[in-house]
């Protein structure tokens, strides 16, 4: 008898002194909670996934705004900033919910450190279990049916922005051939008054080539009246348009080309200063 009495007076000095070796190193820090949900017992406090500490017990500040929650923290040099912040949050275990404490570090540190007597910023993660079940039974359902028709509306628009997609896909699939055209006969048309604007500024004076500006200038206006003409006409007559388009850009391809085969003889400026265009 004598023998285990000495054998559990000894388990109880270790005990002992492993608790109070934790107790002088430990760190008392106190979270600080403007809204705190109930939770139960002396949950544990992890930092990266790694316990380091549990919540001791929680009162009430002196003006019954905040909830006071003193934590211990097992270690006394904990690198950590006093802004870090202190969520309370839920895991699952098995078929039921077990509460637990996490630090989160700010995205940029005060540069000063937590130590005892420091208080934390606390914050409660989103829990949609406790909100509902705080709820009356009229709010759950404008709840429900509220939810339900904000996904109607956003299938309502996904569908929308799918046809206005596929519209506009028909559109470029009817129009593409036409487009092409007109992108090649420009290409061309812009080659053949470089290659007749060189000629030109070879042959012709000062004053012509500023009656040429001033009729320039006139087809730029006339040029954006058709411009806008098209934009008024809108999508339907696009496709017409365009042929339209094709058949002039042809006409001036062939003018070009006759102005460009007068300028490449002799005496051609003169030619065309008398309205005589080589064939």
């Amino acid at each position: 008898m004598k023998k285990l009495i000495i054998f559990l007076s000894a388990i109880l000095i270790v005990i002992l002194s492993i608790l109070g070796y934790r107790e002088l190193n430990s760190t008392y820090v106190t979270a600080k909670f403007s809204d705190l949900r109930p939770f139960h017992g002396n949950i544990p406090v992890y930092y990266k996934g790694v316990k380091i500490g549990k919540a001791r017990d929680i009162k009430t500040s002196d003006d019954y705004n905040y909830s006071l929650l003193k934590i211990q923290l097992f270690r006394k040099d904990h690198k950590l900033p006093t802004n870090t912040k202190v969520y309370l949050k839920k895991e699952i275990k098995g078929d039921h919910f077990d509460d637990y404490l996490e630090l989160i570090l700010p995205e940029t540190a005060n540069g000063e450190f937590i130590k005892n007597g420091s208080t934390l910023e606390g914050k409660c993660a989103v829990d949609i279990e406790h909100f509902l079940r705080n709820q009356e039974p009229e709010e759950v359902e404008n709840l429900k049916n509220n939810l339900s028709q904000t996904i109607e509306n956003a299938n309502l628009s996904l569908q929308t922005l799918a046809e206005l997609f596929g519209l506009a896909q028909d559109i470029l699939a009817e129009n593409r051939k036409n487009i092409k055209g007109s992108v090649a006969n420009l290409e061309r048309s812009s080659r053949y008054i470089t290659d007749t604007t060189s000629k030109i500024n070879n042959s012709v004076s000062e004053e012509q080539i500023s009656d040429v500006f001033s009729n320039v200038q006139n087809l730029t206006k006339t040029t954006n009246s058709i411009t806008e003409n098209i934009r008024d006409t809108g999508v339907v007559g696009i496709n017409e348009i365009i042929v339209k388009t094709n058949c002039i850009l042809d006409d001036t391809n062939c003018l070009t080309k006759g102005v460009r085969k007068t300028m490449s003889k002799p005496f051609g400026g003169i030619r065309l200063m008398f309205g005589k265009v080589v064939d």
